[in-house]
């Protein structure tokens, strides 16, 4: 697997004077390489997430998109410390 993606967050709203929500999207593209199938694929798609920035702390949570029938494949979540 070889992912690429670009992306961008937005401040929407500010929580106090402390804490900022924010929209995060990113286009990511994928290439896969299946040996078991002798198969290469490519794969592309929007990953929309929100993050809430309070002092060092950055918790997030994206939602990976199926194009499927499943609206979405997975939830993410991370915490980044900002220093």
């Amino acid at each position: 697997v070889l992912p690429v993606s670009f992306g961008g967050e937005l401040p929407v709203a500010s929580i106090g004077g402390a804490c900022r929500i924010s929209a995060m999207g990113a286009l990511t593209v994928a290439f896969y390489q299946n040996l078991r199938t002798s198969s290469d694929y490519v794969k592309w798609g929007p990953v929309p997430g929100v993050s809430v920035r309070c002092g060092h702390f950055q918790p997030s949570v994206i939602a990976v998109l199926s194009p499927s029938n499943q609206l979405v494949a997975a939830v993410v979540a991370s915490v980044t410390l900002r220093f």
